[in-house]
């Protein structure tokens, strides 16, 4: 007896869980019935025709696809998020038991026709249909499928103007994020804008997100930077080969010419516009130019060598225009200068050279630095020295040479001390890219 009670009890419990079943089918039939009656889609949903309809507009970022730095395109993946309130889509849950939210397709009732302004793609609105949930109050939500959409991301009403539709923003969800390899994502601000035109007199609202990414700089860093840094490096060594040698203008211009290897690398991913110029190609052009200026001192350096190499006297304006422009630079010896005697050779003694001078019966030979020549000359035209064969001094006109060898010792020096300072700027400009955020 005991046991069919059991039996009889659960009997009774299936029962009543299949009538609530059945019930539960009967009142989402009827109230669905009940709202598209006459329902039109094509119908904005407001009690009154002079009210606006306020629609509550946010997005969820995803993740970060790609971005096209050449086309200025951003690729994201997001998930869109409208909600609404239709006035005739309202019941009473008390004739509806059980039934506190219903769902219809997107091309069942009506939805505000918000769209992507500026997307990068052909199909201009590429959602796909999807339902809306209804709430027992009229409360609409609808929920685009994750699509794929590009550039800045600007939404608002095709049609709808702001007296008909109130576009109001909410903050973008980034919980659901996935990590990007190359960028990392700072923050995704939104703000709401109303912008009219000459065509009407009411406002027409949308919300914009701006994406504001960072890059990561490690990649960039090991496969354009360093080596960059590595090849100009090169530069300096162009001055540590002897000019006999016959590399130093190869090493200079295979230099520059893998410095332009990689500014063509950097100019395929470059954005061509002439709006802005990237810090990357700042910094790669900086250093061409100093890499040039390097081969230019090569060039001068290896002219000065192989120039008249039995001697010879060098031209008059070279010899004004180097003294001008690197006296002021190089500290003058002249009055720490020091002639000594020995059987009518002289030798002209200084702290940093050593100058050879010789003394003839018809005239003085003087063989003097580039920056002590000219202040010689304007001083001194005549040499004086003491003949034991005929017991008198004799005055003889004096004959100027410019040590040839001291003079492209102190321009390479000059060349290096100039290249040295451009290597710091250079190097400036690097700690500035790797600090830039």
């Amino acid at each position: 007896l005991r046991m069919d009670a059991r039996i009889f009890i659960l009997h009774v419990l299936t029962l009543c869980c299949l009538l609530h079943g059945s019930l539960q089918g009967v009142y989402q039939r009827r109230l669905y019935q009940e709202l598209m009656r006459n329902y039109n889609p094509l119908e904005r949903p407001v009690s009154n025709d002079f009210h606006s309809l306020t629609v509550h507009f946010s997005f969820s970022l995803l993740q970060i696809m790609d971005v096209d730095e050449k086309n200025q395109v951003l690729t994201t993946n997001i998930w869109l998020q409208l909600y609404w309130t239709d006035f005739y889509l309202q019941w009473n849950m008390s004739d509806y038991p059980g039934v506190t939210s219903v769902r219809f397709p997107d091309n069942r009732i009506w939805r505000p026709d918000v769209l992507l302004y500026n997307s990068a793609d052909e199909r201009f609105d590429a959602s796909f249909h999807t339902n809306i949930l209804v709430k027992s109050s009229g409360y609409c939500q609808y929920l685009p499928p994750g699509n794929t959409d590009r550039c800045e991301l600007k939404f608002g009403s095709w049609t709808h103007g702001g007296w008909s539709l109130d576009l109001q923003m909410i903050q973008a969800d980034v919980t659901g994020y996935i990590a990007n390899g190359e960028w990392d994502l700072v923050e995704v601000p939104g703000r709401r804008n109303e912008r009219f035109y000459e065509c009407c007199r009411e406002p027409y609202p949308d919300v914009t997100f701006t994406v504001v990414m960072r890059r990561r700089t490690l990649y960039y860093g090991l496969n354009l930077l360093i080596p960059c840094v590595l090849i100009s490096t090169l530069a300096l060594l162009v001055f540590l080969l002897p000019a006999d040698s016959g590399e130093k203008i190869s090493l200079g211009i295979t230099v520059l010419l893998s410095l332009t290897v990689f500014m063509l690398l950097v100019a395929e991913i470059m954005p061509a516009t002439s709006d802005s110029v990237p810090l990357i190609a700042q910094y790669f052009a900086t250093t061409m130019v100093i890499v040039g200026l390097s081969v230019v001192a090569t060039v001068l350096v290896l002219q000065y060598h192989h120039h008249d190499p039995d001697g010879g006297h060098m031209p008059r304006w070279v010899s004004r225009s180097s003294s001008s422009c690197f006296l002021p630079c190089l500290e003058s010896r002249l009055d720490k200068t020091k002639i000594v005697y020995i059987q009518g050779r002289g030798t002209v003694m200084t702290y940093m050279f050593e100058v050879r001078w010789e003394q003839t019966i018809s005239s003085c030979i003087v063989v003097l630095p580039l920056t002590d020549a000219p202040l010689f000359q304007e001083r001194v035209n005549t040499c004086r020295f003491w003949d034991p064969q005929s017991g008198v001094w004799l005055l003889l006109p004096l004959q100027w040479e410019v040590n040839m060898e001291f003079v492209k010792a102190r321009v390479q020096r000059v060349m290096v001390r100039t290249l040295m300072l451009l290597c710091i700027f250079h190097n400036r400009i690097f700690g500035i890219f790797l600090s830039y955020k």
